[in-house]
């Protein structure tokens, strides 16, 4: 377990989040936040005042003292709009960094957008849902359409909330009205996403930001309101209608907002409003995150995979030891494995198996034929007998069983109820059996020759059939053969046909 921080410079204020990394994910353990309106500055003369930067120094000096205390060696900073846009953006970073020994990244707002996106996605089902993504900051609107997890567009508009307070507080013969200002952007956005979704409907909407979620807030204060995580827009306009009708130290007397929220809540709520009913959404879901959470969830991954990495270099060194010990036929084996694994990573979004279970797949095909050593007839099952008996360096025993397993069915008849290796394993762990066996049974017919023919496989998937494309050297007679006799376990999984196109 280790400490990581991520902080946010962002157009209404600065923010740091610190967690605790567990398992690949992280446990939120202290948020901070300093009042610097760094957008105030930008938005009305192009850069960010020498009080300002002063004052985010000593913010983030404060945070730096934090980030110390909690020993947290990995951090990241990023700033958004206000600082991307600041003329004296070098002086203000070069500031930081001399001061704080903060080196701060300026982010798009396509990469903000990603990162929102992250976040949401470890928090929320994603899973056969087409997602609208609208973060609304300080400085602008990230809009984003995710589907089958990932993201099929993001766009960013200069809409925040401090932008357009500065909109609303202008004077002059220049002066653009404010639903001029949000309609022609949105107008814009509207048409992209009509664009993109044609005739599907967008199944779940969710929206982040600092106002958004003081909008929540509010909305929570009435006591028959069960449900906290959503608004619909009605209550969404009910809510604007009654900050409009109050004064700023209204807001902040009677509904307890801080100053610097109080007044952008307003500007912020009426450009979500309007995205809601260009888009015919008409309930959002607000869960609480910012690109904060998706910083520490890349740095927790990050962590993790190193982690990861030292790990399967040492489980895959002395599955070579231990193969070689046996006199397997190493080029096959290594060729199983990385045909194996490309099939596993296509197939992700179906099986949904993690790192770990990739793992096991390499490590069951690198030893496949591993029982070739006792007898070439029934050498599956001598496979498993041997990984049983032998020490797995890196793996537990629960994983040695998978492992034993999926080499056990690589071949001849699937698992069945009448096997009592099999029976004996969690419901769970049969799953993941069923799994990775159909995908090395796929990946071993392709090598049935020994050859090393097949170089690499692509998968793509049609209605209810996965067309496998496949790049080879010579003829594939023999191995579309052995495709045909071995692939009923991978429809049987994953209740698809697999097409063999060369």
């Amino acid at each position: 377990m280790a400490t990581i921080a991520a902080m946010d410079i962002g157009s209404n204020g600065i923010r740091l989040t610190l967690a605790d990394t567990r398992n690949g994910g992280y446990e939120v353990i202290q948020s901070s936040r300093e009042a610097v309106r760094l957008g105030h500055d930008v938005f009305n003369t192009a850069a960010i005042s020498e009080e300002s930067i002063q004052r985010s120094v000593e913010a983030l000096k404060k945070f730096r003292i934090q980030i110390d205390h909690y020993s947290a060696k990995h951090f990241r900073a990023v700033a958004t709009s206000a600082v991307r846009e600041a003329s004296n953006r070098d002086r203000f970073l070069k500031s930081i960094e001399a001061k704080c020994g903060i080196k701060v990244q300026v982010i798009g707002g396509e990469e903000e957008a990603y990162l929102v996106y992250l976040a949401a996605k470890d928090k929320l089902n994603f899973k056969n849902k087409r997602v609208l993504l609208i973060d609304i900051g300080g400085g602008s609107v990230e809009i984003s359409l995710a589907e089958k997890n990932r993201i099929l567009f993001t766009e960013s508009y200069p809409l925040g909330g401090v932008r357009l307070l500065q909109v609303l507080n202008s004077r002059g013969p220049r002066r653009r009205s404010f639903d001029t200002v949000v309609g022609e952007h949105l107008k814009k956005a509207q048409e992209r996403l009509e664009e993109e979704t044609g005739d599907k409907r967008i199944d779940l909407c969710i929206a982040t930001g600092g106002s958004v979620e003081s909008i929540a807030d509010l909305r929570k204060k009435n006591p028959s309101q069960k449900d906290n995580a959503k608004i619909s827009e009605a209550e969404l306009s009910s809510v604007i209608e009654s900050l409009q009708e109050m004064s700023l130290e209204q807001r902040i007397q009677d509904l307890g907002l801080r100053p610097d929220r109080a007044d952008v809540i307003v500007p912020a709520g009426i450009v979500l409003q309007k995205i809601m009913q260009g888009a015919g959404i008409t309930e959002v879901f607000i869960p609480g995150i910012s690109l904060r959470e998706g910083v520490l969830g890349q740095i927790a991954t990050e962590l993790h995979e190193g982690h990861a990495r030292e790990h399967q270099e040492q489980v895959t060194s002395w599955v070579y030891q231990l193969g070689r010990k046996y006199a397997f036929d190493e080029r096959h084996a290594t060729v199983v494995a990385k045909l194996a694994l490309e099939i596993f990573d296509q197939t992700q979004a179906f099986h949904e198996l993690g790192p770990e279970r990739r793992l096991l797949l390499e490590v069951s095909a690198l030893l496949h034929d591993l029982g070739h050593f006792v007898n070439v007839s029934g050498h599956h099952k001598h496979s498993y007998y041997l990984i049983k008996a032998s020490p797995l360096i890196g793996l537990s025993a629960g994983e040695v069983d998978i492992v034993a397993n999926v080499t056990r069915y690589h071949r001849k008849s699937p698992p069945s109820n009448r096997h009592t290796a099999f029976t004996e394993l969690s419901q769970g762990d049969r799953s993941i059996v069923l799994t990775l066996a159909a995908i090395l049974r796929l990946a071993d017919a392709l090598d049935c020759e020994h050859s090393g023919k097949v170089e690499g496989v692509n998968f793509e998937f049609g209605e209810k059939q996965f067309i496998m494309r496949v790049k080879a050297k010579g003829d594939l007679a023999l191995a579309k053969w052995a495709l045909g006799s071995k692939a009923d376990l991978f429809k049987e999984v994953f209740k698809a046909d697999v097409i063999v196109d060369e």
